[in-house]
């Protein structure tokens, strides 16, 4: 079975927490899960790029640095998805299928 690229997952994962966050307008949640739900798309993004400088890094270390910072962001991403669950933005099943997801690219990145 090949191994699908970090790069690859990451995006489906950023389009998947987009499609599900759409539905939410912002400014009508609690100040709580405001910065909560930024905090999502702003580490999305970042752990996406952390991804992409993993893939394209030219020397070892450089992919270990980046490959570091990519996987505290998505820890931190992970505990923010669990973190809105509570206040009902997120399902069950939707936190199941996101951490696997989240799991999945950290593997790969290591």
């Amino acid at each position: 079975m090949a191994q699908t690229s970090p790069f690859v997952l990451i995006r489906q994962l950023e389009s998947q927490l987009n499609g599900q966050l759409m539905h939410y307008d912002v400014s009508d949640m609690a100040a709580r899960e405001r910065r909560l739900v930024i905090g999502i798309r702003r580490d999305i993004v970042d752990a996406r790029l952390d991804t992409r400088d993993y893939e394209l890094s030219e020397t070892r270390q450089e992919q270990l640095d980046n490959a570091k910072a990519a996987i505290e962001r998505l820890e931190v991403l992970r505990s923010s998805i669990l973190a809105l669950s509570e206040q009902n933005v997120f399902g069950a099943a939707d936190v199941a299928q996101l951490t696997a997801k989240i799991e999945q690219i950290i593997v790969n990145l290591q």
